[in-house]
């Protein structure tokens, strides 16, 4: 009966034994983890389309992009990541190459809210603790979801996110990310082009993990802290397949800097998936007191947003070092420390798991959730409060739309349209100029003259008071040898604009030469 006893212990432990969580940072807290361990890789793979300094020489080679990346593991490793792991992996985002190996173990090239922010003993302690990570250990079968995230400008190395990223792959996430770097030198300067470098960044991140056996390349989410929440933004408006967006404490439901606005790929239509917004309950109530400035959670037209207030006027309680004991406050970080930092870390990370359980698993009860709480139904968090907005049905991408014209014709795609037109404006469905352009393509270069007549005849009807849609759709007629008609739409052109010369010359000729043919 005894050796029966221990050949089902022996059972249980190798069954069970080596998927059980090595002994977690105590900064975790009511944090819990998933019921997955947690993989760790740090790769450099190198972008050899761009070019980046390697040295001081300022001799060019091509961009190396170190990426973070956490997914749901088979097993937990014999030995788990330490803190001081995490630190040592991260000297790389913070000091020059060539000086890494001489100062991997110096503190002095150790991130400045961890040397400033946490007493001495505090940290020597901190840093010998095990996080919920191990190194290069296999891979759970998936496929899981993935979720890039974007980092924040002074808090470069994805050190500042290990806690969430870690808390999210426990529940079945592949979270993937890597530090923000300049376009041609580590400093990071706050215009157009440097947000562009870290979009660029991201995506080349994404697609290579995008390929991993483990993601599902269907179910897609992107978060960003900060200028990181910038990029996403952009990456979203620009990238249909990204399914949700999490901003966190980032400049972009208010009007307070140039980017992400003045950035080429700034499209508010085209923001139509879910969209969480982490933010200082400060900064809304101050927007609230000053309703010309229209924040972009009342503009987003398109599908569920939420505005998290959360209390606090620390932005670093949006990362990780909210959750490592912080006392002392770090100039150009933080003024003050709060004490309730790590217990509203925590919900930052649960409303987190919620809103991507919601949205990218399809998890009704998180999703009944969340709008419990954002309707003052629940009152287990009264501390956050949540602005729900369910947002209108989502029409399809105007490329979506150009594409199907392209390839099967407008005629094979006109019943769609106007099923579409039942429950949407025209201008939610089409560009006006986009539409028009293809036009032309048709006409000319393509030599597709009748689809060039019907797409120009769309573009009339779609939009009704644009002279420049009938001076088109008058083109294509003489082009037909369809004078007549010719005629009739340059004239409506020219009621519409009546400083339209192109209209008013080729009218005249027009009639000039019907005259003589009478």
């Amino acid at each position: 009966m005894k050796f029966l006893k221990m050949v089902i212990i022996i059972f249980i432990f190798l069954t069970f034994g080596f998927n059980t969580f090595p002994q977690g940072l105590h900064v975790y807290g009511d944090l819990k983890p998933g019921k997955y361990p947690v993989g760790f890789q740090l790769q450099e793979v190198i972008d050899f389309s761009r070019v980046y300094p390697s040295r001081p020489s300022q001799r060019l080679n091509s961009r190396v992009i170190r990426i973070y990346l956490w997914y749901p593991a088979q097993s937990a490793g014999k030995q788990p990541i330490r803190l001081k792991d995490y630190v040592n992996m991260a000297v790389t985002d913070f000091i020059p190459g060539d000086r890494i190996q001489q100062e991997r173990n110096d503190s002095s090239s150790w991130p400045v809210p961890l040397k400033k922010g946490i007493p001495k003993q505090l940290l020597a302690k901190l840093l010998k603790e095990n996080t919920i990570s191990s190194k290069d250990v296999p891979g759970a079968k998936g496929p899981f979801p993935l979720i890039v995230l974007g980092q924040g400008l002074y808090y470069e190395s994805p050190l500042s996110h290990f806690i969430l990223c870690e808390f999210l792959a426990s529940h079945g996430y592949v979270v993937a990310t890597c530090p923000l770097v300049g376009s041609f030198y580590r400093l990071v300067n706050i215009h157009a082009r440097d947000l562009e470098t870290q979009m660029r960044d991201l995506e080349f991140v994404l697609g290579r993990i995008k390929q991993r056996s483990f993601v599902d390349a269907g179910k897609i989410g992107v978060t960003g802290y900060d200028i990181g929440g910038m990029a996403g933004l952009l990456m979203v408006m620009r990238n249909p397949h990204i399914k949700v967006f999490l901003s966190m404490d980032s400049a972009v439901n208010y009007k307070r800097l140039p980017i992400p606005r003045n950035h080429s790929n700034y499209r508010e239509k085209n923001f139509t998936i879910p969209w969480m917004h982490m933010t200082q309950a400060r900064f809304a109530e101050n927007n609230e007191n000053q309703p010309k400035q229209s924040p972009l959670f009342q503009r987003k037209k398109y599908g569920p947003s939420y505005l998290v207030k959360v209390p606090t006027t620390n932005h670093g309680c949006f990362s990780s070092y909210a959750a490592l004991g912080l006392q002392n406050p770090v100039t150009g970080y933080w003024r003050s420390i709060e004490n309730n930092l790590k217990d509203l870390h925590v919900r930052i990370c649960r409303y987190a798991r919620l809103f991507f359980d919601a949205y990218l698993k399809d998890d009704e009860e998180s999703l009944m959730t969340l709008t419990k709480r954002s309707n003052g139904n629940d009152l287990s968090d009264s501390i956050m409060t949540v602005d729900y907005k369910e947002g209108v049905a989502t029409p399809p991408r105007v490329d979506g739309l150009i594409h199907s014209i392209i390839s099967l014709g407008l005629k094979e795609v006109n019943r769609e349209i106007e099923e579409l037109l039942k429950t949407h404006a025209p201008q939610d469905l089409f560009d006006e100029k986009a539409l028009n352009w293809l036009g032309y393509h048709f006409l000319y270069w393509w030599d597709r003259p009748q689809e060039a007549l019907d797409v120009f005849k769309l573009n009339t009807q779609l939009f009704p008071d644009s002279a420049n849609a009938f001076d088109s759709l008058g083109e294509a007629y003489l082009t037909l040898g369809d004078k007549e008609n010719a005629i009739l739409s340059y004239r409506k052109s020219l009621q519409l604009n009546p400083q339209n010369n192109n209209a008013k010359a080729i009218l005249k000729q027009l009639t000039e030469s019907k005259d003589k043919e009478q």
